[in-house]
């Protein structure tokens, strides 16, 4: 029992989540900021990844030179094998924000 229930609670905690990430986009839409974390969920939560490039695109649209929302885009691309695309996506990071996080290698 312990264990369904532990499993319902996480299942109750993941659409809270959820449900925070999409009220943070209906309350301040033109917050890249807020896009680019909405996509973060998506991308961790299940592996969302469609949605997460929904909400990196849209972050993208409001601020092109948003270092993190490109970094967090190409991991998105990464998970889904599309590594060129990805690695256009690190290229901008590293444009626009050197200091994201550590080169990233083609992975084999």
């Amino acid at each position: 029992m312990g264990f369904e229930k532990n499993q319902s609670q996480f299942a109750d905690e993941v659409r809270a989540s959820q449900s925070y990430y999409d009220n943070l986009v209906r309350q301040d839409p033109l917050n890249a900021t807020a896009w680019c974390l909405r996509g973060n969920y998506y991308n961790n939560a299940f592996s969302q990844f469609d949605t997460a490039l929904i909400s990196y695109n849209h972050s993208l649209e409001l601020d092109p030179e948003y270092g993190y929302a490109w970094f967090s885009k190409g991991i998105t691309l990464q998970n889904m094998k599309q590594y060129d695309e990805a690695e256009i996506c690190f290229e901008k990071a590293l444009h626009y924000d050197p200091a994201p996080g550590p080169s990233i290698a083609h992975p084999e």
